[in-house]
Formats: C-alpha cells, structure tokens, sequence
C-alpha cells in the first residue's frame, strides 16, 4: 500500500518537474524571439 503512494508521489513530481522543463522552454522560445526584432 505505502508503495503504491510513494509512486503517486514520485509521478506527482515528474509531473511538476516536466510542466516546469516546459515553461522554461516556451520562456526561452519566447525570449528569443523577442531578441530577433
């Protein structure tokens, strides 16, 4: 049982992680272009 939420957890945080990867990835898309002008 204690196992099944430790994975919860841990796919609760890749989750976050991976929103985070893609912001800061849409942020520098973003930059980028704003540069280029």
């Amino acid at each position: 049982m204690s196992t099944i939420v430790c994975d919860d957890k841990q796919a609760f945080w890749l989750q976050k992680f991976y929103i985070t990867m893609l912001k800061i990835k849409v942020f520098e898309l973003f930059y980028q272009i704003i540069e280029s002008f």
